[in-house]
């Protein structure tokens, strides 16, 4: 069977060649894809396709009126979905097309884009996405999308390259929503039409033609070593101290730092296990609800880290002050939260909002530089790395899922310290002016990370993203054509000696 498309009133027809037996063209039908010129053009012709798939001779009127029937009732995808199975497996009951199961047995129809999203949010619910990812992305469908998608009301099947397109620029217009938040928004949308495509109810992502707004590269913000100290002084005493001294120590997420429990602390190892986390989240009512989970952001987030002297000392002394604070408050002291290290006097839990809300007042209260609670991670990795651990040591040591999200926060830091510590050196050696080569020097040691980043299989473009720079602060006049080499030949595995002589050929 043959076919065309043709464009009439903004809309794809399609248009069935039908011939009799003697070969002659008789009345050729018509199909309304219901498809919208604009931005349509492929999946009209992924229908046409599918239904001249179906047999190499004509098709029968009947069955031509359930397709444009089903196409009104089900929407395009849907049915391409169907179609696009081999002739005898696709679903035909009593001449009436219905949606192919998926492998669970699950049927799944078309239906408003918002229905959809939380179906989405369920599926990744159900997949082990931490609560407090779920929550932003309840947030953002709540705040942001379903006012506008439901004014815009279309089916989910319905929704085109320019809808999306036309949302990200309502929104950066309208609501002055920054880039790095918009690109939260893209994974919520192309998530969503992502698992519609899984589940076969639409054809393709239409966030393939639509491009994911820009973030602008986080860069880390830490206290340097006497700046810490003074904080840990001046925060001793405090309701904060202990859950400042764990992040501070280990580089723990606040999370987890809340979430530590004494059965994971062994005194007789020295070391420390990270296997539960408290967070804070909106519970039905709307009310912020304290959640108490085994469930860590990633794998590697489940950790032993080794206590050293002091710190044992502090949690030992931390242990009997909680045991002397039962036996004076007897009767009223909160059990709830028992066995919990970050707990206050009375046994109530110290709270993730509290930390959140009393950290920075805290910080100005007693003069303190501003920094997030979370900067106490980076503060730890910072001060780690120029102990001397690599980025491999840091990875394991923060839980990060992978190298790149260690690479990607700390790889310029890492970087730039050793090229300050050389320039440091040859002031020392030479006698020179401190300072004077720092930016060279600086330089070539980010342009050493990038090919250190290469040879352990990292792309050219995620290492400029990392590391912030252009292909000339990586490759100085190395012509572009050499680039492709010198990645080729560090895919292939040459020797780190041979790697030198062909940069400084």
């Amino acid at each position: 069977m043959t076919g065309s498309l043709y464009i009439k009133n903004n809309e794809y027809y399609v248009i069935l060649n039908m011939v009799d037996g003697r070969g002659k063209r008789v009345k050729q039908p018509w199909i309304n894809t219901t498809l919208k010129e604009r931005g349509n053009k492929k999946r009209a012709e992924a229908l046409l396709t599918s239904i001249c798939n179906l047999s190499e001779g004509n098709i029968e009127e009947e069955f031509i009126k359930i397709i444009r029937k089903e196409i009104k009732k089900q929407g395009p995808d849907a049915v391409i979905a169907n179609l696009n199975e081999d002739y005898g497996n696709y679903l035909r009951t009593n001449h009436i097309l219905v949606l192919r199961p998926d492998s669970s047995g699950e049927h799944y129809e078309d239906g408003d884009f918002l229905d959809w999203v939380q179906i989405w949010m369920d599926y990744k619910s159900d997949e082990g996405d931490v609560d407090a990812t779920v929550m932003a992305y309840e947030s953002i469908t709540r705040v942001h999308l379903k006012p506008y998608f439901t004014k815009l009301g279309k089916k989910i099947s319905e929704l085109t390259s320019e809808d999306i397109r036309n949302y990200f620029k309502f929104k950066r217009k309208e609501s002055k929503l920054s880039e790095n938040t918009l690109a939260k928004h893209y994974v919520v949308i192309r998530g969503t039409l992502a698992y519609a495509v899984k589940k076969k109810v639409i054809f393709e992502n239409v966030t393939d033609e639509v491009q994911k707004p820009q973030t602008i590269p986080y860069s880390a913000n830490y206290y340097s070593l006497p700046e810490l100290k003074k904080l840990l002084q001046t925060v001793a005493g405090n309701k904060l101290e202990t859950v400042v001294y764990l992040c501070s120590f280990f580089g723990l997420r606040r999370s987890e730092a809340l979430g530590l429990k004494w059965d994971a602390v062994d005194f007789n190892a020295n070391m420390i296990t990270i296997r539960n986390k408290v967070t804070q989240i909106k519970g039905c009512d709307g009310r912020r609800q304290v959640k108490a989970s085994s469930k860590l952001k990633t794998k590697r987030s489940s950790r032993s880290l080794p206590m050293s002297l002091s710190v044992r000392q502090y949690l030992l002394r931390l242990k009997r002050i909680q045991k002397e604070n039962k036996k004076f408050f007897g009767k009223g002291y909160d059990y709830t939260w028992d066995g919990y290290v970050c707990v206050n006097v009375d046994g109530t839990l110290i709270c993730p909002d509290y930390v959140n809300s009393m950290f920075p007042k805290f910080l100005k209260k007693h003069h303190l530089r501003k920094i997030r609670f979370h900067d106490l991670r980076h503060t730890c990795a910072t001060l780690l790395l120029r102990a001397g651990f690599n980025m491999r040591q840091l990875q394991e040591w923060l839980g990060h899922s992978d190298f790149g999200i260690t690479a990607k926060i700390y790889a310029h830091v890492d970087y730039e310290d050793k090229a300050t510590m050389a320039d440091s050196l040859e002031h020392q050696i030479n006698g020179g002016v401190l300072g004077e080569n720092s930016e060279g020097r600086k330089k070539e040691a980010l342009r050493q990370c990038a090919l250190d980043l290469l040879k352990q299989g990292e792309t050219l473009e995620t290492v400029k993203e990392w590391l912030h720079l252009e292909e000339d602060d990586i490759y100085d006049n190395v012509a572009t054509e050499d680039f492709t080499m010198m990645c080729k030949t560090i895919e292939e595995g040459i020797t780190e000696d041979t790697l030198n002589d062909l940069l400084s050929a």
